[in-house]
């Protein structure tokens, strides 16, 4: 099985709370729940890649179990795994610890300890301030998907805001999907290659603060993080292309104001560090619902949001002068009916990317989603070109049980 690469350290937060855990043996479980979503999902590509095995067509199975154990009204355990198995590739399992969590709560604070993932971010295009958790590029290939993170959380409730402070004991290296997956990069990552900035590699600590709270129209969330950066530098050396991650400081801020029907969403952050360029990064927009656009019970959001990055032409990434524009209509049905459909314009080099997704529930238990993404008027582009073979439209089918 393909499991990941250290994956020792999925059992850090566990090992190190074992004594309070063993505390709570001998009560029983006032409140249990399991839950379940297996995933088919079938991609469909026309054009050959730029390398590697021709493959059109790619059928991806996953299951995703949930168990939460409720033991009195302060402390409960939450579990979540997760496997995928891929038709046809020469590495087709991948598996990840996702959640293993015991949570103690107060009145006034909460304290969790174990495996985690945390979100944070209010916009639609690009989570500049979503800190914690290390992209799983092997379960989706944009990187919504995230690994589980060994973490120790304090977090005290305040009128004013809640105020978090998270100890991060290990870095997670990320897991690429096998060179024969599609969408696949132009080129193959060597994972063995992988280096650090920091001596003490992957098990170098990183730390993070947050505060959150509201003020009149606005939610707002104030962060600082220093450690070990998520997103990978890509370097190529004598022996292929090669991931380095570098140590920084980073603050940022998220906020988003409600005026009647009309979201203003913004997210920033500034990153400093001895190996990358000090540089901010925002992603600031809008989305604005017309309730009962034609008459019947059809909500349409208009949606638009500018990405920036302040180092231009030597980001380490694609959007650093880029507008999202899109539409979002959700039929308001019995079966949860909606439509996603983003375009976002480079600015400078005129390339695209265009992606929806079309999801409905199918009676109580199942979801279908069509979905597709797009990569047009690359020429000019050297970043965006390297997916022009990759177009691609997806059929997925979620069973809940």
């Amino acid at each position: 099985m393909n499991l990941h690469k250290k994956s020792s350290h999925l059992l850090i937060g566990a090992i190190f709370l074992f004594p309070t855990a063993s505390a709570f043996s001998d009560i029983a479980p006032r409140y249990d729940e399991i839950n379940n979503t297996l995933n088919f999902t079938s991609g469909f590509f026309i054009d050959e890649p730029l390398i590697g095995e021709e493959r059109p067509q790619i059928s991806k199975f996953s299951l995703d179990t949930e168990v939460f154990i409720d033991v009195s009204d302060q402390f409960s355990l939450t579990a979540r795994t997760y496997f995928q198995y891929e038709h046809l590739s020469d590495e087709n399992t991948h598996a990840d610890l996702r959640e293993f969590l015991f949570r103690y709560s107060g009145e006034q604070w909460e304290l969790n300890a174990g495996i985690d993932q945390i979100f944070w971010g209010v916009v639609e295009s690009r989570n500049l301030v979503d800190t914690i958790n290390q992209n799983d590029f092997s379960a989706d290939f944009t990187g919504g998907a995230k690994l589980g993170q060994p973490l120790l959380s304090f977090t005290r409730y305040m009128d004013k805001g809640d105020l978090s402070f998270y100890y991060l004991p290990a870095f997670r290296e990320p897991e690429y999907a096998s060179s024969d997956s599609r969408p696949r990069l132009p080129f193959a990552i060597n994972q063995s290659l992988t280096t650090y900035e920091s001596p003490d590699r992957e098990k170098e600590a990183s730390y993070a603060l947050r505060w959150s709270g509201n003020s009149g129209i606005w939610d707002l969330g104030l962060h600082a993080f220093r450690g070990t950066r998520r997103e990978p530098l890509i370097t190529f050396t004598d022996e292929g292309f090669a991931s380095r991650f570098v140590t920084i400081s980073q603050a940022g801020l998220d906020a988003q104001a409600t005026v009647g029907s009309l979201l203003a969403k913004l997210e920033w952050i500034q990153q400093n560090g001895r190996e990358i360029e000090n540089h901010s990064e925002l992603v600031a927009g809008f989305e604005y619902t017309i309730a009962q656009a034609f008459g019947g019970d059809i909500d349409v959001g208009l949606l638009s949001e500018y990405l920036y990055d302040s180092r231009d032409e030597q980001a380490d990434h694609l959007f650093q002068n880029d507008l999202m524009t899109g539409v979002r209509v959700a039929l308001n049905d019995a079966n949860s009916t909606e439509l996603l459909l983003t375009l976002i314009s480079d600015l400078e080099n005129q390339g695209k990317t265009i992606q929806f997704d079309f999801d409905r529930r199918i009676g109580p238990n199942f979801t279908v989603n069509l979905g597709g993404q797009w990569w047009r008027d690359t020429e000019n582009d050297a970043s965006l070109s390297t997916f022009s073979a990759e177009n691609n439209v997806r059929f997925r089918l979620n069973w809940y049980f």
